[in-house]
């Protein structure tokens, strides 16, 4: 009777071994797929930001050739006033 019973035991402190390894193992993909993630959200944020960049540039540019234009219509009419 107490040789089943050492054996149960045994057999119930090898079961919580395996299931802490498993969660182990699990807890260790979940960090590697979160950095991971970090490392590509990173990226895209940076790409992102460049990308905002040239298009404020561009943005910039166009605001200056629009007045620029009104500029030289203005400066047209009022000659053509004067």
């Amino acid at each position: 009777m107490i040789g089943i019973l050492i054996a149960l035991q045994i057999n119930n402190v090898n079961s919580l071994n395996q299931q802490r390894k498993a969660e182990k193992e699990y807890l260790l993909s979940l960090r590697t797929e979160f950095n991971t993630n970090i490392k590509e959200i990173d990226e895209f944020l940076s790409m992102n930001n460049s990308q905002i960049s040239t298009l404020e540039n561009m943005l910039e540019l166009f605001d200056n050739n629009i007045r620029d234009i009104v500029s030289l219509i203005l400066l047209k009419k009022y000659k053509t006033k004067h």
